[in-house]
C-alpha cells in the first residue's frame, strides 16, 4: 500500500494457488465509521492495483477483500493504515 494525504494504491499480488477471476475490496474510515470504497475488480492479472481516493489525512482506515471464482471465494485479507504522507504499508 502506498499512500499520499488524499489517496492511496493499495496492491497485491495472484495468490500462489487457485484460480480467481475478480476480487471484492471494502475499504472504511474508522473514524468517522463510513465506507469509503467499494470494489469489485475482475482480472486474471498477476499483479493489480486499486486506487482509494478521498481519503482524510491522519484517519485511520481498514481495507479488506478476497478473490473469489465460479466455486468458491478465497480468503479474507485485511490491511488497516492511517493517510499519511509518502507511507508505505506491508502486510505482514
Amino acid at each position: 500500500m502506498n499512500l499520499s494525504l488524499t489517496f492511496g494504491y493499495l496492491c497485491w499480488k495472484r495468490p500462489l494457488h487457485g484460480s480467481f477471476i475478480g476480487y471484492d475490496l471494502a475499504t472504511v474510515n474508522l473514524n468517522r465509521s463510513q465506507p469509503l470504497l467499494n470494489t469489485y475488480v475482475q482480472s486474471s492479472a498477476q499483479d493489480l492495483c486499486a486506487r482509494l481516493d478521498n481519503l482524510v489525512a491522519w484517519d485511520t482506515y481498514r481495507s479488506s477483500g478476497f478473490g473469489w471464482n465460479s466455486e468458491q471465494r478465497g480468503p479474507l485479507a485485511e490491511i488497516v493504515f492511517t493517510a499519511r504522507d509518502n507511507r508505505t504499508y506491508r502486510q505482514q
